[in-house]
């Protein structure tokens, strides 16, 4: 059977109304939710990276805080 006669068919035009319909809009929210989570860790990753390369601050020690 060819795509042509399965399109023609009941579960064709179902499988090509709806579920490949669906599957598309999910395959691009997807993409937008892996979009979105390379650019949060791209954002962690240059922090953490400025954080390394920054002079250290030294921590107070806590008698330091009563002064």
């Amino acid at each position: 059977m060819s795509v042509l006669d399965f399109a023609r068919t009941a579960m064709g035009r179902t499988f090509f109304d709806h579920t490949a319909r669906t599957i598309a809009d999910g395959l691009t929210q997807l993409n937008t939710n892996i979009a979105a989570l390379v650019a949060e860790l791209r954002e962690l990753n240059r922090q953490r990276s400025e954080a390394q390369h920054a002079p250290s601050a030294s921590i107070p020690s806590p008698g330091d805080l009563a002064r």
